[in-house]
């Protein structure tokens, strides 16, 4: 009798255990995800006949030119490979760029007289990020690193301009944008037009935390860098951009 209870206990516990198990293996995730990054660039130099002048372009940029807030927002999907590694692709929407404060403009005669002028250099991008994860699941807990790119299609690249104009009395304002998605432009005095390119490759990498609310459902915590593999023109000075920031995200898991 003691056996035969001990036995059905067996085969009870071990069908609930197995149950348990196989209800919580994970087949994909899908995320709404929502970054808000800070974003600049850099500036490598070409070793050319003019990299004396080129470097006194940096310099003269590196000097203007700061960071900006910009933001990526998307959804993604996770495909589970095992119980620690899993893939996740996605389709994505971000603003990235820098800034120009402050910049004083003058008159034919020389003369600091005439206002300054801020400026935002926006890119739109779309991307397509493919990354690898690895998993590791405490309790309601799973935390994660990733590493990995993203291919980025250009929709615009837009200056947004304020001017300021010191001559007229009330100031005046005026804010207008110039595109330079398409129509070739000169980046630096003496060069040969250029226009921006239209792909991007970017590397990616992450670290963070989710937060099980249901077997289902759970909120997402992840900081998160992006740093340029292709220049945005191509021009004795490349320009690569880059950003940071925390995605905030909720999840939804498909199990089995």
């Amino acid at each position: 009798m003691l056996k035969s209870t001990f036995l059905l206990f067996a085969i009870c516990a071990s069908s609930l255990i197995w149950s348990q198990t196989h209800s919580k293996d994970k087949k994909f995730s899908i995320g709404l995800n929502f970054s808000p990054n800070l974003c600049f660039r850099t500036l490598p130099v070409e070793d050319t006949l003019n990299s004396y002048l080129n470097s006194h372009y940096q310099d003269l940029r590196n000097l203007r030119e700061k960071r900006k807030w910009g933001f990526c927002s998307g959804i993604d999907i996770k495909w589970w490979m095992s119980q620690h590694f899993s893939l996740k692709s996605g389709l994505f929407y971000a603003n990235d760029g820098y800034q120009a404060r402050d910049i004083y403009w003058q008159d034919d005669q020389g003369i600091y007289n005439e206002g300054r002028s801020d400026i935002r250099y926006n890119f739109h991008f779309v991307k397509v990020p493919i990354k690898i994860e690895f998993n590791q699941s405490i309790k309601k807990f799973n935390f994660y690193i990733s590493m990995g790119l993203s291919v980025d299609y250009l929709l615009k690249n837009q200056m947004r301009v304020e001017l300021d104009y010191y001559d007229h009395i009330p100031k005046e304002k005026e804010t207008f944008f110039l595109d330079r998605s398409n129509e070739p432009f000169w980046l630096y005095p003496g060069d040969a037009p250029t226009t921006t390119s239209k792909w991007y490759l970017s590397s990616l990498a992450s670290f963070g935390i989710e937060y099980n609310l249901t077997p289902s459902l759970g909120i997402r915590l992840e900081p998160n860098i992006s740093y340029g593999v292709s220049s945005t023109f191509e021009a004795p000075i490349k320009e690569y951009l880059y950003s940071g920031g925390v995605n905030f995200g909720i999840v939804y898991t498909f199990l089995d």
